[in-house]
């Protein structure tokens, strides 16, 4: 009867291993499809003003182990900064260029931010609704932001579609305006 209790104690044991373990023992590498993946980003000033537009992610990647998601680093491409909602040109030239002036967004000096995904908690939720609590860390001039939010992470056999947004305040930020945050990620699996 040992035996057979011994045995069984054994085999739920790695069960429950391959279970939570990724096959080989080192989590999977999901590399950011940057062409497929965007940031969209709004801005809102005190009197409520508000203007949006987007930037591009130059890399990053994702670490899953198995089916959760473990950790991210990306480096945002802050030289493609554009405004959508300015349909005058010389206006929305403007506005670029005081957006990536010393005073707001310092695109002189710093030509790439960083978005981390330092903890990720899986949720149980039904499919389709945000199924993460992600903490963060967004590195803008030079300055550690940490942000919370809520993302979608859908994960299939050869990729990753993940959707959060969050806001960087604008205290935090140093920045003369609050600036939300919306990605949209496509990463591919790293074979």
């Amino acid at each position: 009867m040992k035996k057979i209790t011994t045995l069984l104690s054994f085999a739920l044991l790695v069960g429950l291993f391959s279970f939570t373990m990724a096959p080989n023992g080192v989590p999977d590498t999901y590399k950011f499809d940057a062409a497929a993946s965007s940031i969209k980003w709004t801005s809102t000033a005190e009197d409520g003003t508000t203007h949006t537009g987007g930037l591009n992610f130059k890399s990053g990647t994702f670490k899953f182990d198995v089916k959760t998601l473990l950790n991210g680093f990306s480096y945002i491409n802050m030289q493609t900064l554009t405004c959508t909602d300015v349909a005058d040109e010389g206006f929305n030239r403007e506005l670029v260029v005081e957006m990536r002036s010393d005073d707001q967004l310092y695109h002189a000096k710093y030509k790439e931010a960083t978005f981390k995904v330092v903890k990720a908690k899986r949720l149980d939720v039904a499919d389709g609704q945000p199924n993460y609590d992600v903490d963060g860390i967004v590195k803008l001039k030079g300055i550690d932001v940490p942000v919370k939010f809520t993302a979608t992470v859908v994960l299939g056999k050869k990729g990753v579609d993940f959707k959060g947004s969050f806001v960087l305040p604008k205290d935090k930020a140093q920045l003369p305006y609050d600036l939300k945050m919306d990605l949209a990620i496509i990463a591919d699996l790293v074979k």
